[in-house]
């Protein structure tokens, strides 16, 4: 006798969770779906997804409410549209998953609709690495001096807007930086911007290279590393003579600093092992 052995249309069942990731998900009802016990079911599910079934669900809910949250929805509107108990829970597990808190998708993201799902791109995902592989130090404490430059722009929400918002900008940077460069001539020459955007996010997006970086630090390396976002420290962007195109050919470059912390779950492992 030949055996044939069913094997589940998972792709379906990913189809089936996002059409219905408002609603309640029942992992029995996904395993009859796929004509598979709930137990052998869960298994295959997490063997060829790399995450399991639970874990999922959770996931592609968060990736909804960040998509929500970007267009300036209240958190605690959002919390409860996907089905979380609490603001806390919410934030909780938002944080787990991201890295870095729900307040940070106003002024940092600017998140496209979740893209349909499939088996590869999500065993690439689960299964597979980092992309990105930035630099990890601990910065000694540095002062600053300058000229402010305050300006406002109805149409900047965003620190990724920074760049677009500067060429907008008539300002005589050569003699302003003629003075600092006579007054200290030790210094090293560089530009830092902090910038505070009190409204939610309602413009369009400005500088699309600057943006994708963002998102990709923040969504894709971050979320699956060991790391977590450090609220309590200020990010910046760096900007040096590599700003101003005299390296590269021509072509410009900044440092984006995010303040990192290992997450407590990767913190406590690395105790453990020291320990030993």
């Amino acid at each position: 006798m030949i055996h044939i052995q069913h094997t589940p249309d998972l792709q379906s069942i990913l189809d089936y969770i996002d059409t219905n990731i408002k609603n309640e998900i029942n992992a029995v009802v996904l395993a009859e779906k796929s004509r598979y016990s709930a137990y052998h079911f869960s298994r295959v599910f997490t063997r060829t997804i790399g995450i399991p079934l639970r874990s999922y669900v959770t996931w592609r809910r968060l990736q909804y409410a960040l998509y929500d949250l970007s267009l300036g929805k209240k958190v605690i509107d959002v919390a409860m549209e996907y089905s979380f108990e609490t603001h806390g829970g919410f934030t909780k597990a938002f944080i787990r998953w991201f890295g870095f808190p729900p307040s940070l998708c106003r002024s940092r993201l600017t998140v496209n609709p979740p893209i349909k799902p499939d088996v590869k791109m999500l065993t690439n995902k689960f299964l597979g690495g980092n992309a990105m592989h930035p630099h990890i130090i601990e910065l000694t404490p540095f002062s600053a001096v300058g000229y402010p430059s305050r300006h406002k722009a109805d149409d900047t929400q965003k620190i990724a807007n920074d760049p677009t918002l500067w060429n907008t900008l008539d300002i005589d940077f050569g003699s302003i930086l003629t003075k600092l460069y006579d007054a200290f001539t030790l210094s090293k020459h560089f530009e830092i911007c902090l910038t505070y955007f009190p409204t939610p996010p309602t413009g369009d997006l400005l500088d699309q290279v600057v943006q994708d970086t963002w998102n990709d630090i923040f969504l894709h390396w971050l979320t699956q590393s060991e790391f977590e976002y450090d609220d309590t420290r200020r990010d910046f962007s760096y900007h040096d003579y590599r700003d101003h195109g005299w390296y590269f050919g021509g072509k410009l470059q900044i440092d984006f600093c995010i303040p990192i912390r290992q997450r407590e779950e990767e913190m406590r492992k690395s105790q453990l092992r020291a320990g030993r």
